[in-house]
């Protein structure tokens, strides 16, 4: 059961809107995919254009908190990651408040919950919460802007936690991440005042990634030079998939995973952090692909990109 901070949060006074998701919950009894349709699949989540479809008029009914994560824990997390895509491009659509309120914002706090347990699990194929379909923060609606930031805020604290962070050193931290995440103590930590860089002395971020590198997988909870790391993987990634596309390769290669790889192997370059098998492997994990559960096998495919585009190998 959530604690009643969390449902207020998500309760506060707003207009109700639904989504027309029915279709995506239908979807949810569906025998699970492959593996390898599952990458297929995650990948088209992020090439489709924004929906142009009219919501239907907001319905009356309206799951509880605990309904809605008892639903999304019954649901396959590549339809969570398709359903987050469709909330994203309804809020940016959208310029007024109601664009965050109501079912919306249950959902789209739930589908966040449920993603960072499978990926405290080690789900193969679950993104960390800044590689998964997250509204732009310069599309935020207006009137919520700030109570979406919070609620982001409180699903990146979840997500460190479902990590493993459990820093001890002060009773603000030790409240937050403690055996059990702390909803409470998180949430008055996100509508508290202050820089950035103090609350991430606060949680003790400031100076380490943590385990998993969970600073680099936060949305907000993050220094500039992770913010720009993320934007360098994403630009490499885009750059790398263009470049492999005008090459012949074997046909057991998997075009997007050597991206994938030597997108990562960018942004370790730009944290100057040393590329091997382990940093590979846990930087894959972090943006939702799985390639072997063997660090080496990371290291050995990398450096087969790396020799076919004629890249310097680390």
């Amino acid at each position: 059961m959530y604690p009643l901070e969390l449902l207020r949060l998500l309760y506060a006074p707003a207009l109700d809107q639904a989504l027309d998701l029915e279709h995506r919950r239908k979807r949810a009894a569906a025998p699970p995919h492959s593996h390898q349709e599952a990458l297929l699949h995650h990948s088209a989540v992020f090439r489709r254009r924004p929906s142009t479809r009219k919501r239907k008029p907001a319905e009356k009914e309206r799951r509880s908190m605990t309904e809605d994560l008892k639903h999304f824990r019954n649901c396959q997390s590549l339809d969570i990651l398709e359903l987050l895509q469709e909330l994203k491009e309804t809020i940016e659509a959208e310029t007024d408040a109601a664009s965050f309120s109501g079912r919306l914002k249950n959902e789209f706090t739930a589908c966040h919950l449920v993603l960072n347990e499978r990926f405290a699990a080690a789900e193969k194929g679950v993104p960390a919460p800044a590689f998964r379909p997250q509204p732009a923060r310069s599309k935020a609606p207006k009137g919520n802007a700030v109570e979406l930031a919070n609620i982001v805020r409180l699903i990146d604290l979840h997500y460190c936690w479902c990590a493993g962070h459990r820093p001890q050193q002060n009773a603000i931290s030790a409240a937050i991440f403690g055996a059990e995440f702390d909803f409470d103590a998180a949430h008055r930590f996100t509508r508290s005042k202050g820089k950035t860089l103090k609350k991430l002395e606060l949680i003790e971020l400031h100076d380490t990634f943590g385990p998993q590198h969970c600073r680099l997988g936060n949305v907000t909870l993050l220094l500039d030079t992770d913010r720009s790391s993320q934007r360098v993987f994403h630009r490499a990634r885009e750059r790398h998939k263009i470049d492999l596309q005008n090459r012949s390769l074997k046909a057991g290669v998997d075009k997007r995973e050597w991206a994938d790889l030597l997108a990562i192997g960018t942004m370790l370059k730009h944290l100057d952090i040393p590329i091997d098998g382990n940093t590979l492997k846990q930087m894959t994990s972090l943006i939702g692909r799985h390639i072997s559960d063997r660090p080496f096998r990371h290291k050995e495919k990398y450096v087969s990109a790396c020799r076919k585009l004629g890249l310097d190998v680390e």
